[in-house]
């Protein structure tokens, strides 16, 4: 499943691909966009199938619902909601275009990168767990961004790309796209987002 997201301040385009043999997903993302900001999420249900699809659905959910808060309240309202589910690793961006911020919260193994247009690379460390419902600390993190600036998220069902690749694809988010899905080795479930903020 791939989806295109453009807006004045953002272009988004997203690849999702199920493990194969499997019916559904595991990962589930959203991508809120408002005048002032945007939300982008990755969910990365535990284990794979129905259960996995389940619990990274919910994520979802709570996002769309609660955007409007702060990073803090978010992780904290998606931990909550996980209670009676498998769990799942979550990240969690919140970019503010009129402060040029974008703010960072990541439990598990979903990555994230952001690429200046001069090269600079950004790459915030999540914390090692999962959300699941129980008592969890995690580390909010805070860093500007220049207009042009790349990013990509995913979960671990893409093999990430090198900032050298990531800057060669941005004059054609597509192609980056193209490119993932021909790497892909269908092991694991993968979603991926890769965007330019301009």
């Amino acid at each position: 499943m791939n989806e295109q997201h453009l807006t004045t301040h953002l272009e988004v385009l997203t690849y999702q691909m199920s493990k194969q043999g499997k019916d559904c997903c595991g990962d589930s993302y959203v991508i809120v966009t408002e005048q002032d900001y945007a939300v982008l999420a990755i969910a990365d249900g535990l284990g794979s199938g129905a259960g996995a699809k389940d619990s990274s659905e919910v994520i979802t959910k709570v996002i769309k619902q609660y955007h409007n808060e702060d990073i803090h309240s978010l992780i904290h309202r998606c931990n909550d909601s996980l209670r009676s589910k498998r769990g799942a690793a979550v990240t969690v961006v919140k970019i503010f275009f009129k402060l040029n911020e974008i703010v960072y919260a990541g439990i598990g193994n979903i990555k994230f990168i952001l690429i200046s247009p001069d090269g600079k690379t950004t790459y915030p460390l999540p914390k090692m767990g999962f959300l699941s419902g129980k008592p969890i600390s995690f580390q909010i993190q805070r860093f500007s961004y220049e207009a042009d600036s790349l990013f990509m998220m995913n979960s671990d069902g893409i093999k990430m790309l090198s900032s050298k690749e990531l800057i060669s694809f941005s004059y054609s988010l597509s192609d980056c796209i193209d490119y993932i899905d021909r790497k892909n080795d269908k092991t694991d479930d993968a979603t991926l987002l890769v965007g330019k903020i301009t």
